[in-house]
């Protein structure tokens, strides 16, 4: 082998290596950001994720799910329910949301609907209006999926709130594509300003 096919290779295993250094960094957080149990006096935010036509999606029915043990454990909270209308969605995310905890037993009048925004960070700059408009706790119980919870936590303590976890578990048959979408994604929020 030349001397540059050496460098090269060893140059590929570097970056390789700490490729998975970061990846493990950043799952590290991920671990760490689903662990913060909320107080009972949380205002619930739920965040929205794709829905096909009517139907939620995998990663929003456990969020749905989810949403409704922590509200029926806790029948004076709130909640607000995320999520605009994409392509291929023939309802809100948040209607959907909305739709699929009151089939679970909660009341609809302990919901509110934060329905125009398109992502984490809309998600909860928009609820908190509305949390605000309507006099509601500015502590959330943040309910997504938990590789989700760090990046949604952090953003909503940029944002002024105080942000507990509320974990859904993601499905195992889509996990790894979520997880490697969250790393690429939490990469750009914690490198990109």
């Amino acid at each position: 082998r030349s001397r540059a096919a050496r460098n090269t290779a060893k140059a590929v295993l570097v970056l390789f290596c700490a490729g998975l250094a970061w990846a493990a960094v950043l799952t590290g957080l991920m671990i760490s950001g689903a662990a913060a149990a909320p107080p009972e006096t949380a205002t619930v935010l739920v965040l929205g994720s794709k829905v096909s036509g009517d139907v939620p999606s995998a990663d929003l029915r456990v969020r749905i799910e989810a949403a409704a043990d922590y509200l029926n454990a806790h029948p004076e909270a709130a909640c607000v329910a995320c999520g605009g209308r994409g392509r291929g969605e023939n309802r809100t995310e948040a209607e959907v949301i909305r739709e699929g905890l009151v089939s679970l037993g909660v009341d609809p009048s302990r919901l509110y609907l934060e329905d125009r925004s398109t992502s984490t960070r809309e998600n909860i700059g928009n609820a908190l209006k509305i949390i605000d408009q309507n006099g509601l706790n500015r502590t959330l119980a943040i309910v997504t999926d938990e590789y989700h919870e760090y990046r949604a936590r952090s953003i909503a303590r940029g944002c002024g709130a105080a942000a507990y976890a509320a974990p859904a578990r993601t499905p195992w048959y889509i996990f790894s594509a979520c997880w490697a979408r969250e790393l690429l994604a939490l990469s750009a929020y914690l490198l990109l300003p």
